[in-house]
């Protein structure tokens, strides 16, 4: 469920870098949250469209004071970039995922957050969706005996962006961070989250669809954990969309879709269904974000995790 409106009145100064999709629902996260916000986005393009209630800026440059905290939602292979140069800022930073698009580049990164003390966030809203934290909790109180794990996530890239040609998005494109391994790195996310890191990890990665796109639009991971183990797959070519956890325990199977929301067990039914949205965890996960700032306290996924996540990725 979403979380009530903060109480604080305050004015938040937030610096967007990165104005696609992902940025405005964020953006609209942050007028639920707290409807006093004013928002700045460093836009690339001097033809960039205004949006109501958001200042365009080209430079970081042309701030008039500092923000409160920064969204980093450009594509990916540009968040090094970003990142480093708003560390001066010395304020906490939401990071879309992936945190980075090469695992290499975080090291000096990750160490220049923590000597400025920065809080770091990578957004990984299905953690806020009710049916994974459903699941999550039944395996941390239960911890029953699981014999195997299979994640899958299968979508029609095509259909992602209706307005533009897919094969010109930055998905298409491995050299802008693209591929299906990236995109959808959620299911490598909340496997990590729930389970903790795997042993030992194996993949296959592929891009010879009929999409005829050169970014993976295939990847397939085999997680080993002690005793049984998780297989995730993931593709940008199903035009009928699905997104499942099936969890085999001794005598029961526990079914999860994530896009009905719903939990389901082959000996007791629906265990849990919920009326939250998916734009609904945009929401708790701002909320949440906010209040560690309010806080100053670390995040439950953050730069480092991020990395962690990407090297499990890649």
């Amino acid at each position: 469920m979403i979380q009530e409106k903060s109480t604080d009145s305050q004015e938040l100064n937030v610096l967007v870098i990165g104005f696609g999709s992902i940025a405005q629902k964020h953006i609209n996260a942050i007028n639920v949250v707290n409807q006093k916000s004013r928002i700045t986005a460093l836009r690339s393009s001097q033809n960039a469209v205004e949006s109501n209630g958001v200042n365009n800026i080209f430079s970081l440059k042309e701030l008039d004071k500092n923000p409160d905290f920064i969204i980093i939602s450009n594509p990916t292979n540009c968040h090094y970039s970003a990142i480093d140069a708003c560390v001066e800022f010395g304020v906490p930073m939401f990071i879309e995922k992936p945190v980075l698009h090469k695992r290499e580049l975080g090291g000096d990164l990750a160490a220049k957050l923590n000597r400025f003390n920065i809080i770091t966030y990578v957004g990984c809203n299905l953690r806020f969706l009710d049916c994974l934290q459903y699941i999550k909790s039944y395996l941390d109180e239960r911890s029953p005996r699981i014999n195997e794990i299979n994640v899958y996530s299968g979508s029609y890239l095509p259909d992602w962006r209706s307005n533009r040609d897919f094969r010109e998005t930055y998905s298409a494109k491995p050299e802008l961070g693209g591929g299906v391994h990236l995109d959808l790195i959620h299911e490598l996310d909340y496997v990590r989250w729930m389970l903790g890191k795997p042993d030992e990890i194996t993949k296959s990665f592929r891009a010879n669809s009929s999409l005829a796109i050169r970014a993976n639009d295939y990847a397939n991971y085999l997680m080993s954990y002690q005793g049984f183990a998780v297989s995730i797959i993931l593709n940008y070519y199903r035009s009928d969309q699905r997104r499942t956890c099936e969890i085999l325990l001794e005598r029961e199977t526990i079914s999860i879709d994530l896009l009905k929301n719903r939990v389901t067990s082959s000996q007791s039914g629906v265990l849990m269904e919920s009326k939250q949205t998916v734009s609904d965890t945009y929401v708790n996960q701002m909320q949440y974000f906010l209040n560690c700032v309010r806080l100053r306290q670390r995040t439950f996924n953050d730069f480092c995790d991020g990395l962690e996540v990407l090297s499990m990725c890649l």
